[in-house]
């Protein structure tokens, strides 16, 4: 069987693909983000990025790096972890957004990264199982 990880970049307001990139199915989740993330700027030119959305496969600090060097605004989930689990319980200031949604903030840093980033973190509440 055939498998394949592809890299998608969208222009939601004219709901159009701006760049597509497929890479063999035995890549990890970053391998060459970088050099996808160079091309699709150059394929906008001088076109603004809104927002960077990524699983945690692409939290390493030299994919932070690049996007904070470059100004771009990011949303990557974190690795659930033991210190993330120990922020989420130990929390003590969380903002209901929404009946059941809070949320809070806090900075983390990992191995990997230079330096301590802001986290947000969400917790809902679900129904418990008989």
């Amino acid at each position: 069987m055939c498998s394949s990880k592809p890299f998608l970049a969208f222009v939601p307001d004219v709901r159009m693909i701006a760049n597509y990139w497929l890479r063999p199915g035995n890549t990890s989740a970053s391998t060459n983000y970088l050099a996808f993330q160079k091309d699709t700027q150059s394929r906008l030119q001088d076109k603004k990025v809104g927002l960077i959305q990524m699983d945690s496969g692409f939290s390493s600090g030299s994919i932070l790096d690049y996007l904070e060097q470059k100004h771009l605004r990011y949303i990557i989930a974190c690795r659930f972890n033991n210190r993330i689990k120990y922020s989420l319980t130990h929390e003590k200031v969380w903002t209901e957004v929404a009946d059941g949604l809070e949320i809070a903030e806090t900075t983390y840093q990992t191995e990997g990264w230079e330096k301590p980033r802001r986290i947000v973190m969400v917790r809902q509440e679900v129904e418990k199982p008989p």
